[in-house]
């Protein structure tokens, strides 16, 4: 069957003969799923057997040295982690700011980010996509905006000496990695110049001010909504219960909601504008 897990926090120690759905701020499972794991949350952290496919969305992924993954693992995060043990059967699909992996993937890697360190095992090709480095991030405070976040990586391409590529390495990057990438891959390496486009650039302050307005806009728009609405349809009730009346009134109940939508849109613009102001 399948389980679904819905809390603050859970721990996941045995047996699931089906998918398991995890809705959890942070999570641990180190029990066996016999199909597939989805995650959305905070962290997790896994350190059992999920014999289907991991999906995951949330701040930080860690599997630990006894996680086991029998298909593949897509995960859009901020942090990745593949601690020395950890075992992914087929692909590694990634996309956030940084994965570590000191484990064994199987087949391939595909990752874009800012952040990626190898020094376990890729049994076929990694191919990577790195953000132009000057926008960044350095400029964001990790550690308050996701506390889960207990290691920061810098940004960049670095392969010990201890990994090992069976195929080809393909990564795009604003620069080459040269220095840092200490092994030969057994199918090459092949780089492609990033060229980064010159785009305003916003400071995380920036970021969060814009998210707010939007938010406070929608809001209002909503409140709106939820106050002129009701009455709208309760006189459209009222009169289609007078079938010779009905047409009439819902020709006039149309034009009145297209008014209506255009007056409430412009609305939350104008405070959308107001906020903004405001917030210079």
């Amino acid at each position: 069957g399948t389980l679904f897990v819905s809390s603050n926090a859970s721990i996941v120690s045995g047996l699931v003969d089906g998918d398991l759905f995890l809705n959890t701020a942070t999570a641990e499972m180190n029990g066996t799923v016999s199909g597939n794991l989805f995650f959305f949350g905070q962290k997790i952290t896994v350190n059992g057997t999920v014999q289907g496919s991991i999906f995951g969305a949330g701040a930080v992924l860690i599997l630990g040295p006894e996680a086991e993954v029998g298909h593949n693992l897509y995960c859009a995060d901020f942090s990745l982690t593949l601690q020395p043990g950890a075992v992914i059967g087929r692909d590694l699909l990634n996309r956030g700011y940084s994965l570590k992996h000191e484990g064994m993937i199987q087949r391939d890697i595909d990752f874009a980010g800012s952040a990626l360190e190898i020094s376990g095992t890729v049994g076929r090709d990694v191919n990577a996509q790195f953000d132009d480095e000057s926008e960044s991030s350095a400029e964001i405070p990790y550690q308050e905006v996701i506390p889960q976040v207990t290691e920061e990586i810098n940004p960049g391409l670095r392969i010990s000496p201890s990994a090992e590529i069976a195929g080809q390495l393909t990564y795009t990057a604003p620069v080459a990695y040269d220095q840092s990438i200490q092994i030969q891959p057994a199918g090459g390496i092949q780089f492609e110049l990033l060229v980064s486009e010159d785009t305003p650039k916003h400071t995380f302050q920036e970021i969060v001010q814009s998210a707010f307005r939007e938010f406070i806009s929608l809001g209002l728009l909503g409140l709106l909504f939820s106050f002129a609405l009701p009455a709208v349809l309760s006189r459209a009730v009222q009169q289609a219960r007078q079938p010779l009346k009905s047409l009439g009134w819902g020709a006039v109940l149309f034009v009145c909601g297209i008014v209506m939508i255009l007056i409430l849109v412009s609305a939350s613009i104008l405070v959308g504008l107001l906020l903004g102001i405001i917030s210079l």
